[in-house]
């Protein structure tokens, strides 16, 4: 199982480091998604995690911001992991909104 962890993120986060700011590593976006599987495994929703996911895209954008400049990469990224884990696009946006200010 872990062998293929390891080989879905070095087939989609192989080049990221060119990519998004040097701050978001290959470990931090691995680890992000952990804690996405370990959220989804019982296959219910809890409003609790519905939380935990919103303040977890609300960190991606902190990590994203920490520069003072917003890259592509970093917002298509963050984009594509809140459509992964369900967070609705006014989360997204409200997050986005709040840290950047």
């Amino acid at each position: 199982m872990l062998s293929s962890f390891k080989k879905f993120f070095d087939s989609k986060i192989a080049n990221t480091e060119e990519e998004i700011s040097s701050s978001v590593k290959k470990a931090d976006l691995a680890c992000a998604a952990l804690l996405i599987e370990v959220i989804n495994s019982d296959h219910e929703l809890d409003e609790r995690e519905y939380e935990e996911k919103v303040g977890l895209i609300e960190n991606m954008w902190r990590i994203a911001f920490s520069d003072e400049q917003l890259d592509k990469y970093e917002e298509h990224l963050i984009r594509k992991i809140s459509d992964l884990i369900y967070v609705s696009h006014s989360d997204f946006i409200k997050t986005k909104l709040n840290v950047r200010k």
